[in-house]
């Protein structure tokens, strides 16, 4: 696995490439918002006790903080992007506009979200 990070001003942008199985374990962000983004590939997230697939057509899909989770390379040569805002602030600018994420879900439940075209989208 490569990585490459930058971590300024609160804000900790990681680019990761994976081959099939390398990844992120199991772990938690207690105060942070946490954003990833397949740019090539598939990911497989695991948040609680759901599995999901993404691929570069799902967007930007957000994981709240406080929920575990994990990430792993589906396939060889994975990019991807993860975002972490300190302090877990639920207003992130994006490209001058501001998007306003709902309220922590329960940790039991799917709490992803996509932001597509500056909607905010439950994941089903």
């Amino acid at each position: 696995m490569k990585t490459h990070s930058i971590d300024t001003y609160g804000v900790n942008v990681g680019v990761y490439e994976c081959d099939a199985g390398e990844g992120q374990p199991t772990h938690v962000h207690p105060s942070d918002d946490h954003t990833h983004t397949v740019i090539r590939g598939r990911s497989r997230v695991v948040i609680g006790e759901e599995t999901k697939e993404f691929v570069p057509e799902d967007g930007v899909v957000v994981l709240p903080m406080g929920v575990p989770h994990s990430l792993t390379a589906v396939e060889d040569g994975t990019v991807w992007i993860n975002v972490i805002q300190s302090g877990g602030t639920r207003k992130t600018p994006i490209y001058g506009a501001a998007v306003t994420l709902p309220a922590q879900p329960p940790p039991q439940t799917w709490a992803g979200v996509q932001l597509d075209c500056g909607q905010v989208v439950e994941s089903s």
